[in-house]
């Protein structure tokens, strides 16, 4: 299967460093812009199918997407970004990462979350070209995940831009290479 995996677009709350989690998020107008640059970008590629977080964030840009696209797209809850549970709405910089409540999604539930969504993705659709549309932190753990790179060590992970397109041949599930990772290059001329 060759993956590509797009984040969506910078929102309202991204630019004031607001944890949004399962909140439905707004882009910005330079989120709406970037939407619609790598839209752009991936309008000559043939997508056979197209999968999508169904939080609104993820909804705007992918709507965005698929007017250059035929292929069937599917909503898709467990293509959220981490469920941040109370801390959701808070200022990143003001929570205690260390002592997470217990309505907090751990970034080894993440791992298996994103390994079980995309391997039944790939069960589906092992020779065919799709799309993710998709959150940052779902995209830096698969991405995680395809390194080899261990739960204790997924702080060294980069962490993708908004609108970023990292493209993948997997084969057997999550196991397989990169082609592209965290490009923005549709955006130089924002």
């Amino acid at each position: 299967m060759k993956l590509y995996i797009v984040r969506h677009g910078r929102t309202v709350d991204n630019a004031k460093f607001i944890l949004q989690g399962h909140r439905p998020g707004k882009l910005s107008k330079e989120g709406l812009r970037q939407a619609e640059k790598v839209a752009e970008r991936l309008k000559d590629i043939k997508f056979d199918v197209i999968y999508s977080s169904d939080l609104k964030r993820v909804v705007d840009t992918a709507e965005k997407i698929i007017v250059h696209h035929e292929a069937p797209i599917y909503f898709k809850e467990n293509l959220r970004e981490r469920n941040l549970g109370s801390y959701q709405g808070k200022i990143a910089s003001e929570v205690d990462w260390d002592n997470l409540p217990a309505d907090v999604e751990t970034i080894a539930q993440l791992y298996e979350r994103v390994a079980r969504a995309v391997g039944e993705i790939y069960k589906k659709h092992p020779q065919e070209n799709v799309l993710i549309i998709s959150h940052g932190g779902f995209g830096r753990v698969l991405h995680a995940i395809i390194l080899g790179i261990p739960v204790d060590r997924f702080s060294e992970v980069e962490k993708p831009k908004n609108t970023s397109v990292y493209i993948y041949e997997l084969k057997d599930g999550v196991k397989g290479k990169i082609i592209l990772e965290n490009c923005v290059k549709h955006l130089e001329e924002i």
